[in-house]
């Protein structure tokens, strides 16, 4: 999974853009502490969701 992270300072706020694979999430934290906690359950949530689609695929088996 390729993800393309941008972290855009807005004053005391900052703006997180996560895309890759077709998704695209944005995210506002108002400290650096809040954004690394959204930001790191982000990418948790996101490579979770593709781990369980790689398992769910179907394979040649009969």
């Amino acid at each position: 999974m390729d993800l393309s992270i941008r972290i855009i300072q807005e004053g005391d706020e900052y703006q997180v853009i996560i895309e890759g694979d077709g998704v695209t999430r944005i995210l506002k934290a108002r400290s650096i502490d809040e954004l690394t906690n959204s930001l790191t359950n982000e990418i948790r949530d996101l490579l979770s969701i593709k781990e369980n689609t790689e398992t769910l695929k179907s394979s040649a088996c009969t």
